[in-house]
Protein backbone atom coordinates (compact mmCIF):
# COMPACT_ATOMS: atom_id res chain seq x y z
CA UNK A 1 0.00 0.00 0.00
CA UNK A 2 2.82 2.53 0.84
CA UNK A 3 4.04 2.12 -2.46
CA UNK A 4 0.63 3.41 -4.00
CA UNK A 5 0.54 6.03 -1.59
CA UNK A 6 4.20 6.96 -3.13
CA UNK A 7 2.58 6.60 -6.51
CA UNK A 8 0.18 8.82 -5.94
CA UNK A 9 1.98 11.74 -4.51
CA UNK A 10 4.28 11.47 -7.55
CA UNK A 11 1.16 11.51 -9.77
CA UNK A 12 0.07 14.26 -8.04
CA UNK A 13 3.53 16.41 -7.80
CA UNK A 14 3.24 15.66 -11.78
CA UNK A 15 -0.15 17.27 -12.75
CA UNK A 16 1.00 20.07 -10.41
CA UNK A 17 3.93 20.87 -12.09
CA UNK A 18 2.84 20.69 -15.58
CA UNK A 19 -0.54 22.48 -14.81
CA UNK A 20 2.29 25.49 -13.65
CA UNK A 21 4.54 25.03 -16.83
CA UNK A 22 1.38 25.66 -18.86
CA UNK A 23 0.92 28.97 -17.29
CA UNK A 24 4.11 30.31 -18.65
CA UNK A 25 3.90 28.54 -22.00
CA UNK A 26 3.26 30.27 -25.13
CA UNK A 27 2.93 27.58 -27.92
CA UNK A 28 -0.33 26.40 -28.33
CA UNK A 29 0.91 22.63 -29.51
CA UNK A 30 3.22 22.44 -25.97
CA UNK A 31 0.23 23.40 -24.16
CA UNK A 32 -1.85 20.56 -25.87
CA UNK A 33 0.99 18.47 -24.85
CA UNK A 34 0.77 19.55 -21.47
CA UNK A 35 -2.89 18.74 -20.96
CA UNK A 36 -2.92 15.52 -22.70
CA UNK A 37 -0.17 14.77 -20.03
CA UNK A 38 -2.44 15.52 -17.11
CA UNK A 39 -5.33 13.99 -18.98
CA UNK A 40 -3.08 11.23 -18.56
CA UNK A 41 -2.04 11.63 -14.99
CA UNK A 42 -5.22 11.74 -13.77
CA UNK A 43 -6.25 8.64 -15.45
CA UNK A 44 -3.63 7.06 -13.50
CA UNK A 45 -4.70 8.46 -10.45
CA UNK A 46 -8.13 7.22 -10.67
CA UNK A 47 -6.68 3.96 -11.64
CA UNK A 48 -3.85 3.95 -8.52
CA UNK A 49 -7.15 5.09 -6.15
CA UNK A 50 -9.63 2.21 -7.78
CA UNK A 51 -6.65 -0.56 -7.15
CA UNK A 52 -6.13 0.66 -3.43
CA UNK A 53 -9.31 0.63 -2.97
CA UNK A 54 -9.81 -3.22 -4.39
CA UNK A 55 -6.65 -4.16 -1.92
CA UNK A 56 -8.39 -2.61 0.83
CA UNK A 57 -11.46 -4.27 0.48
CA UNK A 58 -9.60 -7.69 -0.12
CA UNK A 59 -7.73 -7.21 3.02
CA UNK A 60 -10.71 -6.81 4.99
CA UNK A 61 -12.54 -9.32 3.70
CA UNK A 62 -9.48 -11.77 4.68
CA UNK A 63 -9.19 -10.40 7.58
CA UNK A 64 -13.06 -10.83 8.49
CA UNK A 65 -12.65 -14.97 6.95
CA UNK A 66 -9.52 -15.45 9.56
CA UNK A 67 -11.52 -14.17 11.81
CA UNK A 68 -14.09 -16.52 11.50
CA UNK A 69 -12.12 -19.33 10.65
CA UNK A 70 -10.33 -19.20 14.58
CA UNK A 71 -13.81 -18.81 15.96
CA UNK A 72 -15.02 -21.79 14.16
CA UNK A 73 -11.85 -23.87 15.37
CA UNK A 74 -12.31 -22.65 19.27
CA UNK A 75 -15.66 -23.55 19.08
CA UNK A 76 -14.70 -27.08 18.00
CA UNK A 77 -12.46 -27.82 21.11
Amino acid sequence: MAGLEAREDKIIRLIEQTLKSITQETKASRVEKSLKEIYQGWHTLQETRQLQNRIERLMDSQGKNETKSTVKVLGKH
